[in-house]
């Protein structure tokens, strides 16, 4: 699920507007008529909610969208009621913690009373099934890279402790061999916690080879995913986070609005008539505007006079060119 591409849902005939205001243990939940009069306050176990939800009046359910409401969303949307999942930057917007009042009774009358309010709400994308299981995959890779990041990150302090310098990039294979050559030719022995965390780099490097094969495989199973590698610069890992994050481009009205999404188009700071760009807006998901800049590095790195490449070159220098007639 995505709570930055959000269209309006429209309303269709519901019989009444539920609030959901989703909690780790406990959900607090108010049933609104049309007419805006609260029929019903209660609290469901989150683990229950399925189940109530399959046993309600055809209704419009809303709420916000945090860590259960994927699971949420899609037990309502089974059971036949429109569902909305308010994206979080949006809620306050609705009344969410107005004037500093903010309980759980309350954050769920306020978008139950938003629905009733308003004919469109703003939700968030609801990613199929597949699309939710590979963007689960790759962010299992990515936790696991990060992990492995730190333990190479203490590993070189400890070294440069012992005024030791490696040359061996801490994502290479040979990265835990080279330290222990280095520690014992220098420090005359390996002691047992950095061997330890020697062995859980290794290990860490072991589970996420595993993952680059099943991304492998499902990238070339996946006829998106084979299409998106035909590009300069896309591997498997870059092509099935995109499919993943993206999953139906439909949603997508133009190029551009795609490319807002993910965040790679430059600001705007215009004011007084005097039009200023600044640089990209960085408000898409973070991990695929990553892999997305890494891949284009990638690009210009190994053919650096591919057209894309002179192109961007060219825009570069304009944009440049234009910054500094503005200083003048």
């Amino acid at each position: 699920m995505s709570a930055r591409s959000c269209r309006p849902q429209r309303r269709r005939p519901a019989v009444e507007h539920v609030g959901l205001d989703l909690g780790a243990k406990r959900t607090h939940v108010v049933r609104m008529a049309a007419s805006g009069q609260v029929t019903a306050r209660l609290q469901v176990p989150t683990r229950d909610l399925p189940d109530w939800l399959r046993r309600l009046p055809r209704s419009r359910v809303v709420m916000e969208a945090c860590t259960q409401s994927p699971a949420i969303a899609r037990a309502s949307q089974a059971a036949n009621h429109e569902t909305v999942v308010v994206p979080g930057q949006l809620v306050r917007a609705l009344g969410v913690g107005a004037r500093g009042i903010k309980t759980d009774d309350r954050d769920a009358e306020v978008l139950a009373r938003a629905s009733v309010r308003s004919e469109e709400l703003p939700s968030v994308h609801l990613r199929t099934d597949v699309a939710r299981s590979r963007k689960q995959l790759v962010s299992a890779r990515a936790v696991l890279v990060k992990s492995r990041t730190q333990l190479s990150l203490f590993i070189k302090t400890w070294l440069r402790g012992q005024l030791l310098n490696i040359e061996s990039r801490a994502s290479s294979p040979k990265f835990p061999e080279a330290v222990r050559r280095l520690a014992l030719d220098h420090v005359g022995g390996l002691p047992m916690e950095l061997e330890v965390l020697l062995t859980s780099y290794e290990s860490l490097t072991e589970q996420i080879h595993k993952l680059d094969e099943e991304l492998e495989q499902l990238a070339e199973q996946d006829p998106i995913s084979k299409l998106l590698m035909t590009m300069p610069g896309i591997g498997a890992i870059a092509a099935t986070m995109f499919a993943a994050h993206v999953d139906d481009v439909s949603r997508f009205e133009s190029g551009e609005q795609l490319a807002s999404y993910l965040g790679l188009v430059p600001g705007e700071a215009t004011t007084g008539g005097k039009v200023v760009r600044t640089s990209t807006i960085k408000a898409g998901p973070k991990q695929l505007r990553s892999q997305m800049v890494q891949s284009a590095w990638t690009l210009r790195r190994v053919r650096p006079n591919d057209p894309i490449v002179l192109w961007a070159r060219r825009s570069r220098t304009s944009a440049a060119n234009a910054s500094r007639s503005r200083g003048r």
